[in-house]
């Protein structure tokens, strides 16, 4: 029988536990959608917790057994919107509804704040759970990681306050 996962505020002191379970996840999931050269080069830069974004408020960890399975959050941009922040699943409990909670917590949460909007920069191997979740894509862009390093992704939106999919989430 599986440990149950709880959903909670991040704080400071999650820091390692996240960068390790990023570490894990984006080695893991990112193969297939990147050329492994450009992983090699990127894992290391994505792969760190934001202390400013942990202290948030606006941040959560999904744990079971004291183990940190997910993290991610949102933030808000202004003018009703409101974007999601550093969402990653360990690679060994992918699957799980681990990444669903996490956006049920800050799509909630964003919403009660005022947003009427969320925009995710998905890599491109997070593009189909965005979908799922009821996000479009609206563009490509890239994440610049330094001078001559970028990673391309997709920008996408869904708007707050509707369901979808089965049980939905919260908008």
């Amino acid at each position: 029988m599986r440990a149950p996962v709880t959903i909670r505020p991040a704080m400071p002191a999650d820091i390692a536990g996240i960068d390790a379970m990023m570490s894990r996840a984006w080695s893991a999931q990112m193969q297939g959608a990147y050329p492994p050269s450009l992983l090699i080069l990127a894992i290391p830069f994505i792969s760190r917790a934001q202390p400013a974004l942990l202290a948030s408020g606006r941040y959560y960890v999904a744990e079971a057994e004291g183990r940190i399975l997910g993290a991610g959050g949102w933030s808000l941009r202004g003018a009703g919107g409101a974007d999601v922040r550093h969402l990653a699943v360990d690679a060994g409990a992918a699957g799980q509804g681990i990444g669903r909670a996490l956006m049920a917590e800050s799509l909630s949460a964003a919403g009660e704040a005022g947003a009427v909007e969320m925009q995710a920069t998905a890599t491109l191997n997070a593009v189909g759970f965005y979908e799922r979740l009821g996000f479009a894509v609206t563009g490509e862009t890239q994440v610049r990681l330094g001078p001559a390093l970028a990673l391309p992704c997709r920008t996408m939106r869904r708007a707050l306050g509707v369901r979808v999919g089965p049980g939905g989430l919260p908008g």
